[in-house]
């Protein structure tokens, strides 16, 4: 992570504006270039006060099953993968 203009919080620098302007635009683009059956793996973990994994596991919920997650623990702390599915055309 860096304060350089070309990373996304510099272009979108509210968490709302972030997730509506950056996150949630890439998940859609990444969702529509899933085939039938195409799964999308993402890992993802919150950062300091900003807390987005529940709001991105909501937002692919919609379009996607959620198949489940898989996790390791590190010293910093346990880490996760979260798996969906796309069983529509």
């Amino acid at each position: 992570y860096s304060d350089a203009e070309t990373q996304s919080t510099a272009k979108f620098p509210t968490f709302d504006k972030w997730l509506m302007g950056f996150l949630f635009p890439t998940l859609e683009k990444s969702i529509s270039l899933l085939e039938r059956d195409g799964i999308l793996a993402l890992y993802i973990s919150d950062y300091k006060d900003f807390k987005y994994v529940s709001k991105v596991k909501r937002y692919l919920n919609k379009s996607l099953s959620h198949l489940g997650e898989f996790q390791w623990r590190m010293k910093s702390g346990t880490r996760s993968i979260f798996v969906w599915k796309n069983n529509k055309c």
